[in-house]
């Protein structure tokens, strides 16, 4: 499918974590609803829900959110929305989070979701590099990768809460993801 069909035509469900990085997830959905695709449904976890307000994501998105199995609106969200989705995009990915898809847990609705995925899921962690470079999380990420779990793993500079500075941390890089996004697109 050609990028400007996508836009127009495409569907894309995005899933956030709770990590510090969420605390940009409304300027991330912005950019994806103004660059990407204007069809967007958002997934948050609780622990997301720590970062960012859903009322104020739904406003000034103009996005539905689900928060839980039983949000409102919608019958079975965990199986609807990825039936939905064209293509499916978690960003700010916690190591939790990734743990819990990794080893097949569905204890919320985006760990759900993602079990009944059928289109192509892109997850782009977010953490910092002393996370990052543990082996528990390493063999996590090694088996999204091979349950066929497209990660964009992006070193960029974050920012340390338990710091309060700035270092090299991995989360996401909006040039490099839209990139990624775009060659999925056209696999469609």
């Amino acid at each position: 499918m050609r990028r400007e069909d996508f836009y127009n035509n495409g569907n894309l469900l995005v899933g956030c974590t709770g990590t510090v990085e969420s605390i940009d997830f409304y300027r991330q959905i912005w950019h994806l609803k103004s660059t990407v695709c204007k069809n967007i449904k958002i997934i948050v976890t609780d622990d997301a829900k720590n970062f960012i307000n859903v009322t104020l994501l739904k406003t000034i998105t103009h996005c539905e959110v689900y928060d839980s199995m039983f949000s409102e609106g919608l019958s079975v969200p965990h199986v609807n929305l990825p039936l939905w989705a064209d293509v499916f995009l978690i960003l700010c990915a916690s190591a939790n989070s990734i743990a819990k898809i990794a080893n097949g847990h569905s204890d919320n609705l985006l760990t759900a979701a993602v079990l009944n995925a059928s289109c192509p899921v892109i997850l782009v962690p977010s953490m910092n590099k002393q996370m990052w470079r543990k082996p528990s999380v390493q063999r996590n990420i090694d088996t999204l990768v091979k349950d066929a779990i497209i990660v964009c793993a992006f070193e960029v500079r974050v920012f340390e809460a338990a710091t309060l500075t700035s270092e090299e941390g991995i989360s996401v890089d909006f040039p490099k993801l839209i990139l990624r996004l775009s060659r999925v697109i056209r696999t469609l």
